[in-house]
């Protein structure tokens, strides 16, 4: 097996324990994939492998590891054409950005990452922006666009039959 495609195995694996929510065996994969993405020359997989490790990066609060490689990812997928990928990596610097308690510099990122989102359809990503957007909001005294953005949120959610997600924010409200 070559190494770009072991790296795709412990992508692979990353994602699926991240969706278990193991966010630490999954940053470890992510870092394996990297590692082996280095060895290779598809700048596509290396972007991959640093938007991974951002985001598991930033789920379990490393969030300075998080801004880090998601600023290399964002670098390396600019002028890939993967409009989704940087929307992802900017919804990782939010992430990061409201770890630290930098709301300002959070929303923007945010508000950045639902724009490349919706411009490519991606409602489901929408939703989940939305409602650490709508988080960040909140944690900054912005009561009233909080409300609002989790309301959104909400429609999303419920357009996209995410009921445990909208019965989630329906309780923040």
């Amino acid at each position: 097996m070559t190494r770009s495609r072991n790296g795709n195995v412990h992508y692979g694996l990353a994602a699926a324990l991240e969706e278990r929510g193991d966010d630490e065996g999954a940053l470890e994969h992510a870092l394996d994939a990297l590692r082996l993405y280095r060895t290779g020359t598809s700048k596509m997989q290396l972007a991959q492998g640093h938007a991974a490790v951002g985001w598991c990066s930033a789920k379990i609060g490393l969030h300075e590891q998080a801004r880090e490689y998601g600023e290399k990812a964002l670098e390396l997928f600019h002028g890939l054409g993967s409009v989704e990928s940087e929307a992802s990596v900017l919804d990782t610097l939010g992430l990061a950005a409201h770890g630290t308690g930098d709301h300002a510099l959070a929303i923007q990122r945010y508000q950045q990452a639902l724009a490349q989102f919706r411009e490519v359809g991606a409602s489901t990503h929408e939703a989940d922006v939305l409602l650490r957007l709508s988080e960040v909001l909140l944690a900054s005294g912005d009561r009233v666009e909080a409300r609002a953005t989790f309301t959104q949120a909400r429609g999303l959610f419920l357009k996209q039959g995410r009921t445990t997600e909208a019965h989630r924010v329906a309780k923040l409200l």
